[in-house]
């Protein structure tokens, strides 16, 4: 997920101006509960939020967030299509509301969402919307639609390794060894090994006979 807090103004302010700075300073409270994992401090603050200012999108987008991981998925769109009345375009917004889709298995709607994230101008990390609709296709079986957003993230961003590591994956189920074995060096010259790797690296070398 992304997530960012607000900015404010030292200017001098209306009642409105006021109230818009009160609702950005609670979202900033809620924001900092959310990631201590103290969800119902995080929910109090996001909603004090709403009620001080109707049209902060990123207190509707936390309190999708939130109300999605206690199980209220309606209150959840609710919250999340509120934020997306207000601010449409938001890449981090739409990544978001995709991934959470992605994660109810409404796969189509999920992958519309990092669509639209992926082909903002604005966004400054479109290869992470690249990869979760990726890996929301992994989820859905669809192996050569995931293949294809993977490629895309590393044109977008060439030095990511997690892409490499998902078509390593990907290589090696499709009995293409030394492509699996190819996208492992490269995910290498960019990261570390971690246990799955390591293992990943393990079946690469046991499928091209080399058990030692």
């Amino acid at each position: 997920f992304i997530l960012t807090a607000c900015a404010g103004t030292g200017s001098q302010k209306t009642g409105s101006e006021f109230s818009r700075q009160a609702s950005i300073e609670s979202y900033e409270q809620a924001l900092v509960a959310y990631r201590k994992d103290n969800t119902m401090t995080a929910m109090q603050q996001a909603r004090l939020s709403i009620e001080q200012d109707a049209n902060n999108w990123r207190s509707h987008e936390l309190l999708g967030l939130l109300t999605n991981k206690l199980g209220q998925n309606e209150t959840a769109d609710t919250h999340f299509q509120t934020a997306l009345r207000i601010n449409p375009s938001d890449p981090g917004l739409l990544n978001n509301y995709g991934t959470v889709l992605c994660q109810r298995k409404a796969y189509a709607a999920a992958q519309e969402n990092f669509k639209l994230a992926m082909q903002n101008a604005e966004n400054p990390r479109p290869e992470i919307a690249s990869l979760n609709a990726g890996l929301c296709a992994l989820q859905s079986d669809e192996a050569g639609t995931a293949k294809g957003h993977f490629e895309q993230a590393l044109e977008f961003a060439p030095n990511n390794p997690i892409p490499r590591y998902q078509l390593a994956k990907l290589m090696l189920r499709d009995g293409n060894r030394l492509a699996a074995n190819r996208n492992l060096e490269q995910y290498l010259e960019h990261a570390t090994h971690t246990p799955k790797t390591l293992l990943l690296g393990a079946q690469i070398e046991t499928a091209l006979g080399n058990p030692a």
